[in-house]
């Protein structure tokens, strides 16, 4: 029997409760409620409940749950909706349709291509200005964007580190002058170690989790789905053009799907500020007659709905939309959210999917009722520019270079059409004038150099023709055109400076300057297309952590060598790109790690550590990604210390050691001179004391002094100075010895180090027999 699990809360500002799923039936049922060990049958719950679990737990298309009723009702109401929602973006879609035109080369819609002003036949050129800057575009983002076949990363995010560490703390503690000290401090330094030991174990686990799951969100995206990259493709050429685009992201019998879809054909409401909180979005698209038979017969579509013929043509393509919308389909008052796909002509309703499972309902169990639904938006918006007035859709060079491009094509076919008058020539010819065998006065066609006879004679002739005065082609035109031409480029960036085409004298610094400082309008661009790629990965994550099969899991284990249930129980606010959005070319790629190694070898980044073994493999990974190597950890191997250097640690430690116990000598005789001290004015005052008896007339006696001839306090005295020298004297004595063999050892291994290359080196010199033979 399937059950479902319901973690119940109590009532709060923020209930929470969740609803998961023990079945591995993909048709789940909601024959019983289990929480804990008790079960609760459907008496207990409320009627709305259970068609809520019964809808979330079908797994697909619910169209047989409901009224026939209420599905005709959601299929008009929807349409009639989109409607609305359409007309709100009319302005909008017409310029992006037209901008697209241009784009493509296209005449514009309702035209054949010929210009009847202000002649038949007159110049309609375009010019491709709308077509560079998308291109151009395309071509910087691409590889900023996509590193050979790597695109998502994984942030490791580890707490920032303690300076100075626990351990190092610990080893900077003042030394023990006593065992049971010494034990403290010893005990403390292991536990400072465990604890380091712990940290550098969890990071690392962080790290070896982050690199599975960035491995195979990789391999998934460019080696399993079906065209991420060509979608990826045409968005980075289309939504330069009209502002805005979408990636839908879902999971398909056929695994994991990101598909593109034009924002043309995705609508909301224009006034809404985000598709996250919009209630409507409606994605319209053309499916053909057999296409909708086969999810048919497959269950996916409901087969009850016939659709009539709209033409003659069987296989005509029939317009359908998926909107995700709100129902309240379990009649408890709240509206829930459901995917539903509408035949747009007959406004029938072919499937109604929930866009919820059991594990995005919240409810608040004491009162047995939904608090909230949480709902899949598998949507990732990508915008170029926002619109200035705060509508939905954003602005794109269609919009940005409309009138410049217009006013462009205007003035170059003025003088496209001036020059062409002037070649023609043309003008006025009397009624008299008849050419030789034509028979009628009428247009001479006259190619160059070729002389034809009329009949008439000269001086009339000349009276008879009058040619009409055309003017030059205005040179003022021309400079109007090189001035919007000027402005076009400025605002798509396609300057000679950007697309390459610098004078071979230009300084490389010069150069490089010039194409940072014309490509910091496109870093907010590019922040833009990152975000939106950034929630495109993070609906992967979540995508195959809630639908991810067995097989997909099998996958990861052969692939990664990782638990996938393990690996993909976080939220998903790790997953990012892989790209920097602060860098769009591989100049400034380039010019960054120049940056970075001349840092390295300055005192100062040498100070800090950045030449040793570890930062130094960082900057060389940074260098062979920048230059888009794939793999680079394949050309870094493992670095065996310097003896040498080793020695000098160890001498350095050792001298560190010796100078410690002159210091606690100093400190000891320094407590030796403090209790000489003391004796000395003991004795004193047992000086002045018998002279006062003696004065007095009394015995002489001495009570304060013990049978040694010491004072009981300077005997102590004395002794803890003696103690401190003794301690101090046998901790320099160890010390000055350590010193003096790590000094030794480490002579030793740099001198056995220094045989070793020398005899290497005499071997490699020698001939070898065969090659001598």
């Amino acid at each position: 029997m399937a059950t479902t699990k319901v973690r119940r809360s109590h009532p709060s500002a923020s209930p929470l409760a969740s609803i998961t799923t023990s079945t591995d039936d993909s048709r789940r049922t909601d024959s019983s409620i289990v929480d804990g060990d008790e079960e609760e049958t459907k008496d207990d719950l409320p009627e709305s409940l259970i068609k809520l679990f019964r809808f979330a737990s079908t797994n697909g298309n619910i169209c047989h749950l409901l009224d026939e009723g209420v599905v005709a009702r959601i299929g008009v109401d929807a349409v009639r909706q989109w409607e609305i929602d359409d007309s709100s973006r009319e302005s909008w879609l017409n310029q992006a349709n037209r901008a697209l035109s241009i784009a493509c080369q296209e005449d514009e819609e309702g035209s054949d291509g010929e210009k009847t002003y202000p002649f038949d036949g007159a110049s309609n050129v375009h010019y491709p200005m709308l077509t560079t800057a998308s291109q151009q575009f395309a071509a910087r983002a691409y590889p900023a964007l996509v590193r050979g076949d790597k695109v998502v990363g994984v942030k490791v995010f580890q707490p920032p580190t303690a300076q100075p560490s626990v351990l190092e703390q610990a080893k900077a503690a003042p030394q023990p002058v006593n065992q049971q000290q010494a034990i403290e401090a010893s005990v403390k330094l292991q536990a400072a170690n465990v604890a380091e030991q712990k940290e550098t174990l969890e990071n690392q686990a962080k790290a070896s989790r982050a690199e599975r799951v960035k491995h195979y969100l990789n391999w998934t995206v460019f080696y399993k789905m079906t065209d991420w990259e060509g979608e990826t493709d045409q968005l980075l050429h289309q939504a330069p053009i009209v502002g805005a685009g979408f990636k839908k992201v879902y999971y398909s019998q056929d695994g994991l799907q990101s598909d593109y879809i034009s924002s043309t054909r995705l609508t909301v409401h224009n006034d809404t500020k985000s598709i996250y909180r919009s209630p409507r979005i409606t994605w319209d698209f053309d499916a053909y007659p057999y296409e909708i038979d086969q999810k048919q017969r497959s269950g996916e579509y409901n087969e009850d709905v016939n659709l009539s013929r709209s033409s003659d043509d069987p296989e005509e393509p029939r317009q359908l939309i998926e909107q995700q919308r709100f129902e309240d389909l379990d009649d408890d008052g709240y509206l829930e959210p459901y995917n539903v796909t509408i035949d747009v002509r007959e406004k029938k309703v072919l499937r109604i999917e929930p866009a919820y499972t059991l594990d995005d309902i919240v409810i608040n169990e004491i009162e047995k009722k939904v608090i909230k639904i949480d709902r899949w938006l598998g949507y990732s918006e990508f915008f170029f520019l926002p619109d200035p007035k705060g509508r939905y859709y954003g602005i794109g060079f269609g919009r940005l270079l409309e009138q410049i491009d217009d006013s462009i094509d205007t003035g170059i076919n003025q003088l496209i059409d001036a020059g062409n008058a002037q070649i023609a020539g043309g003008g006025f010819m009397a009624s008299g004038v008849r050419l030789q065998g034509a028979g009628a006065a009428g247009t001479i066609y006259q190619r160059p150099g070729e002389y034809q006879t009329v009949s008439a004679p000269g001086a009339n002739l000349r009276e008879a023709i009058w040619e009409r005065t055309l003017p030059n082609p205005s040179g003022i035109t021309f400079q109007l055109v090189e001035l919007l031409l000027g402005a076009a480029k400025d605002i798509a960036s396609v300057k000679d400076v950007i697309t390459g085409n610098t004078p071979a004298t230009a300084p490389v610094g010069t150069t490089l300057a010039l194409q940072d400082q014309a490509l910091q309008v496109f870093s907010a661009i590019y922040q833009r297309m990152y975000r939106g790629f950034k929630h495109e990965f993070y609906l992967m994550y979540h995508a195959l952590k809630r639908w991810g099969t067995d097989k997909d899991k099998l996958e990861y284990k052969e692939i990664t060598g990782g638990d996938f249930d393990e690996d993909f129980s976080g939220d998903g606010t790790d997953i990012q790109p892989i790209a920097d959005p602060a860098v769009v070319t591989k100049q400034q790629k380039i010019a960054r790690l120049q940056t970075l190694i001349q840092l390295a070898e300055s005192p100062v980044g040498q100070a800090a550590g950045m030449l040793t073994t570890g930062p130094a493999q960082e900057i060389v990974k940074e260098g062979l990604n920048a230059m888009d190597w794939d793999r680079p950890e394949r050309f870094i191997g493992a670095v065996q210390p310097n003896p040498e250097l080793v020695a000098k640690v160890q001498k350095i430690q050792a001298d560190t050691g010796l100078a410690q116990a002159k210091t606690q000598t100093e400190a000891a005789s320094a407590d030796l001179d403090k209790a000489k001290a003391g004796h000395e004015t003991a004795l004193a005052l047992e000086d002045v004391h018998k002279l006062h008896r003696h004065i007095a007339g009394l015995p002489e006696e001495n009570p304060t002094v013990d049978e040694q001839g010491q004072l009981p306090g300077t005997t102590s005295q004395l002794a803890q100075g003696q103690q401190g020298t003794d301690v101090a004297q046998q901790a320099m004595e160890h010390q000055s010895e350590m010193a003096q063999q790590a000094n030794e050892h480490g002579s030793a291994m740099a001198q056995q180090q220094a045989e070793h290359e020398s005899e290497m080196a005499q071997i490699a010199a020698q001939p070898h027999p065969q090659a001598a033979e």
